[in-house]
């Protein structure tokens, strides 16, 4: 009689950490405390925590809903959000009670919302060429403003004063302004031909200052609504701020009788402006976002910067969706965070203590995760997508890198340099390198579209890709 086999199960795992996405679409909003990050994720509303990088949804869900734009108020409680059927929700932030729901009103989609300094009025932008503003305590609309054509890219309501006023930035380049005492349209601020990006307001909403994609930045009187000066900045502007107060950088005397603003946008780069002179004070000296001249994307790098206070720290979203948070002393990187990996191609363990995850995406640049928090860094090099990474087994401060422009890169850590750049021939790829570093030898093989080490056959205009990279120890 046979023996009954006992089956034996392998080892079960369970989930440690997870690094997953919540920004896809979108602005991104920092709660007043620093610790939490808003944003929008394939039509949810997400909350990342800045501290042990956990995602939990921020509102519940609706099914068969898409959220499309939030905006937090100033209290860090009062939140909206509009989604594409036109339905718009208020909600207790802390709670997650929904306090109020109500259709937008407008025919399409809301694309942009502003709260006035009370948070008791809410203006919403539509894809409908007008604007709303609504009482959110009493719970009705007050005005519908006409003027504008298309898409609104940004609103504001901003009181001056004498009267309160509502601005709207539409398709037609134009600053369209009305009063909202009598609804009347008071005027079409004329001044940029492209799409307007940001405003905002200084000397005690005497004055306003607006950013463009015509790559200037206008300073508008807001009492006689003329314009006052054009800058031209040279880049596609996607965000403009006022420096923060007692902001000291280095080799830069601020004049007390000057008002200066930051710009981030197409090049990847913020810098900082004098308004009376017209001239960049300040530029970032090195930016881990900004791409080599041969690279082929064609955008702005950055989508969004603003200011934190609570964190002492400018935060600037990325074209990748990554946030990065810089310091204000030197504008160099402080922390920085993924907000979607896309399709991870390769990963590995690296740093001395396996504290480090190296994972390979969708993109040009290597992404080193810090375990538990998950913030990251970034290693450039590449032009095009890195297809494989390795890490030498026993000194996890090097990784080798290939990319799908057969080219292999060698990177070190902590400086995380590139003393090395493999670029393979373009109709043939060896077996193998030999390579001395730092006292001791290894060899990396590469991979290619054919298999190991072949060659000829074209791929990306007749140069091998790199599916694989690999490191031996030495016998």
């Amino acid at each position: 009689m046979s023996k009954k086999r006992t089956l034996e199960f392998k080892e079960n795992f369970e989930v440690s950490g997870k690094c997953e996405a919540f920004y896809t679409a979108g602005k991104i909003q920092i709660t007043k405390n620093g610790q939490s990050v808003l944003s929008i994720c394939d039509g949810n509303l997400r909350c990342f925590q800045v501290d042990d990088g956990k995602v939990t949804d921020a509102v519940e869900r609706f099914e068969g809903e898409e959220v499309i734009s939030f905006l937090l108020a100033e209290d860090d409680e009062t939140l909206v959000t509009a989604t594409k059927n036109g339905f718009m929700r208020q909600w207790h932030l802390s709670t997650k009670i929904l306090q109020k729901g109500w259709k937008s009103g407008h025919i399409g989609s809301v694309s942009c919302m502003a709260f006035d300094s009370t948070t008791t009025l809410l203006a919403t932008g539509g894809s409908d060429s007008t604007v709303k503003v609504w009482d959110i305590i009493r719970k009705y609309i007050t005005h519908n403003l006409k003027g504008g054509q298309g898409v609104y890219s940004k609103v504001c309501l901003q009181n001056t004063g004498s009267d309160y006023f509502v601005f709207g930035a539409a398709d037609d380049y134009e600053i369209h302004v009305w009063s909202l005492n009598n609804s009347q349209h008071v005027a079409a601020l004329q001044g940029h031909c492209s799409t307007v990006t940001d405003m905002i307001f200084l000397k005690e909403n005497t004055q306003m200052m607006s950013c463009s994609r015509d790559k200037v930045v206008n300073l508008w009187d807001i009492t006689s609504l003329k314009l006052l000066k054009t800058i031209p900045v040279y880049e596609t502007i996607e965000s403009c701020f006022l420096i923060p107060e007692k902001l000291t950088v280095p080799d830069v005397t601020f004049n007390s009788n000057d008002t200066y603003f930051i710009t981030a946008g197409e090049k990847g780069v913020v810098k900082i402006w004098s308004t009376l002179c017209g001239q960049c004070v300040f530029k970032q000296a090195e930016s881990s976002i900004a791409l080599t001249e041969d690279s082929n994307y064609q955008g702005s790098l950055i989508i969004q910067a603003f200011y934190v206070p609570s964190l002492q720290a400018i935060a600037v979203v990325t074209y990748e969706f990554n946030i990065i948070l810089y310091h204000l002393e030197n504008f160099t990187i402080k922390d920085q965070f993924v907000g979607y990996i896309d399709d991870v191609l390769n990963i590995k363990y690296a740093g001395p203590k396996d504290d480090r995850i190296a994972v390979a995406t969708n993109s040009s640049q290597i992404k080193i995760f810090h375990l538990p928090s998950f913030s990251f860094q970034t290693l450039k090099g590449h032009n095009d997508i890195v297809l494989s990474v390795d890490v030498f087994p026993k000194h996890k401060e090097i990784l080798v890198s290939g990319s799908k422009e057969a080219v292999t890169i060698l990177f070190r850590a902590p400086v995380l340099r590139i003393p090395v750049v493999f670029r393979a021939p373009v109709l043939r790829i060896p077996v193998s390198f030999g390579f001395q570093c730092s006292g001791f030898q290894f060899r990396f093989g590469l991979h290619s579209r054919s298999g190991p080490a072949v060659s000829s056959s074209g791929f990306l205009s007749g140069t091998v890709s790199l599916l694989g990279v690999f490191i031996y120890s030495p016998a």
